[in-house]
């Protein structure tokens, strides 16, 4: 249960002079408890407020987070001016937060809704230096991809609903033309995206522009509404205020902003750009390591899993040479698909066998189920990788995948691929977080990539482990990718990384050839720092699981591993370590 947003104010100020000051040793018991239950109520007051802020701003993370808005009439706010607020607002919340005395929370689910709500705002805070709301334009997670999501998820079916409806989508658009204005502020400062990823947005925004309304997902409101005078009305809203918004935007980026991007993939020509991309890296990471750091760690890993490549090679073909080995792993017709059909089938098959086997290394299994969905029309070949999109009450999760990468996509990689995003990974972690009690829903909207995707990337360890993998090329592949990720991103960013030289560093994985290795390099373009986090996490997942394995030897139970790695959600990675400490610490 939490508190209502009425009494923040009062609970958050009373809670300031109740808790300074509460490490005094000579507490009485009844003492700690009072100031505890003081703590803790300051801690889901101040919860409240943010989480309100934050849906007042950007209500569609309601939808991400399954959150029950009081009414769905109000669109996202990418004014600036509206963002100078919410920094006055994110400053004023941190303050807060730091003047509750954390240790009278240890112990506490409250400790943990602390310690995520610090770490998302410092790092929110820190990543101001980037100004990304002067060159947010982005193929992988922009609002016009969201704009799809959003029409799945508006309610209907009522009077009131489709009259908010109306409202959101016959205003939704404007949030195009602010866009514009920022893009052009951002240029008279010397921001700007990459010319490569403009075009991708531009490819995306022609196909939503011009699919007929009986294959467009914008219409997907009057799929669920027999109303007629709403389906019509709706039909209005979106011909008459979303395209013609839509076409303003691609306009401007194809004739106005194409020819001013920049022409290099690399954030460090941006202002500050070196300093922006560690603080991403922190965004994604909740790690404080510099981009040399977080290179030669990767280069080291990358090294090791080549001679893993080259030992299985040895075994397998007889070849020690890991560029021969791939080259024989990709050649192999046997590792390649005929069909989109047939690959689709691959997909659910994996999916399928692994999760009827994760229960041998799982304490509990998640309730919601996984459906295996291509890429809707307009995001095919646009650069798109897969992807999954969680479920909730009334919905399955989704693993995503582009069919216009039949060539490219391997067998081998499609077995990992389908482990990463189904079971045990994304959809295991994430559907497990949804089954178990909250502290507060704003837990709900908070990401730490180092966390989702490191999880990811250990489910593909794990599933080795336990023999889940059929066939011998995933075994080679899962080993030939990992910490490359680390090593090109920050060379591409900061390191002075040619593309070309990126590029090669990418193939010699064996899974990045030609236009996936091109999609690849556009990709961390527009989201620099994030490719980092994959092996981020999963080698801080790892060392934990060593450490506990060494200290307690017979008494270590990977089931229970698992549940104390995924009971408290989405956490900062000094958090997770801080968690598993104590459990060796009590099993000892």
């Amino acid at each position: 249960m939490w508190f209502s947003i009425k009494n923040v104010k009062y609970l958050i100020v009373m809670s300031f002079f109740i808790v300074s000051g509460c490490d005094k040793s000579s507490d009485t018991a009844s003492e700690k408890s009072l100031k505890s239950e003081q703590s803790k109520a300051a801690v889901m007051a101040l919860a409240d407020e943010y989480l309100a802020s934050v849906l007042a701003i950007n209500p569609f993370l309601a939808y991400v987070a399954n959150y029950e808005l009081d009414h769905n009439d109000g669109s996202l706010d990418n004014s600036l001016s509206a963002l100078n607020e919410w920094h006055v607002l994110e400053d004023s919340f941190l303050k807060q937060l730091l003047a509750i005395n954390y240790q009278a929370l240890k112990g506490t689910d409250e400790a943990i809704l602390y310690a995520q709500l610090q770490e998302e705002l410092e790092a929110s805070v820190g990543k101001r230096i980037c100004k990304t709301e002067l060159w947010n334009v982005n193929h992988m997670w922009s609002f016009h991809i969201n704009l799809v999501s959003v029409a799945k998820e508006q309610p209907v079916g009522t009077e009131t609903l489709r009259k908010e409806a109306l409202v959101r989508w016959g205003t939704i658009g404007n949030y195009f033309y602010t866009e514009i204005e920022n893009l052009k502020k951002g240029l008279a400062q010397g921001y700007s995206a990459p010319k490569v990823v403009v075009n991708r947005v531009i490819s995306q925004l022609d196909g939503l522009i011009t699919a007929p309304v009986d294959k467009s997902p914008l219409y997907n409101p009057i799929t669920r509404d027999d109303d007629a005078i709403f389906q019509a009305d709706f039909k209005k809203a979106i011909q008459y205020n979303l395209i013609p918004a839509l076409k303003a935007y691609r306009q401007f980026l194809q004739s106005e902003y194409l020819s001013q991007a920049r022409e290099s993939r690399a954030i460090a020509v941006n202002p500050n750009g070196i300093a922006c991309y560690e603080a991403l890296y922190r965004g994604y990471t909740s790690l404080k390591w510099s981009a040399q750091k977080v290179h030669d760690i990767g280069a080291e890993k990358v090294a090791q899993y080549k001679n893993d490549v080259i030992k299985l090679g040895t075994e397998l073909y007889q070849l020690d040479d890991m560029g021969a080995i791939l080259q024989r792993v990709n050649d192999d017709p046997a590792n390649r698909f005929e069909t989109v059909e047939e690959m689709h089938g691959f997909f659910e098959k994996v999916v399928e066998r692994v999760l009827a086997a994760s229960s041998s290394f799982f304490s509990t299994m998640p309730k919601t189920k996984l459906d295996i969905v291509p890429y809707p029309d307009y995001l095919i070949g646009t650069g798109m990788s897969g992807s999954y999109e969680q479920g909730g009450p009334d919905r399955n999760g989704i693993f995503r995948y582009d069919p216009s990468l039949l060539e490219s996509q391997k067998k081998g990689g499609a077995e990992v691929l389908s482990v990463h995003e189904g079971y045990p990974g994304h959809h295991m972690q994430i559907a497990l977080v949804q089954d178990q009690a909250e502290t507060h829903p704003v837990q709900r909207i908070f990401n730490n990539s180092a966390f989702v995707e490191g999880w990811a990337r250990y489910a593909e360890n794990l599933t080795e482990e336990f023999g889940l993998y059929e066939t011998d090329f995933a075994k080679i592949t899962r080993r030939a990718w990992p910490a490359r990720g680390m090593v090109t991103d920050t060379g591409l960013h900061v390191l002075d990384w040619t593309a070309e030289r990126t590029h090669a560093f990418l193939a010699e994985s064996g899974n990045f050839n030609d236009e996936a290795g091109m999609a690849l390099l556009d990709r961390m373009a527009a989201i620099p720092a994030q490719l980092t986090s994959y092996d981020s996490g999963a080698l801080e997942l790892f060392a934990l699981r060593n450490e506990a394995k060494e200290a307690l030897g017979d008494k270590f139970d990977l089931k229970t591993f698992h549940t104390i790695i995924l009971k408290n959600g989405v956490v900062p990675l000094w958090l997770l370590r801080e968690q598993v400490e104590e459990w060796i610490a009590s099993e000892q």
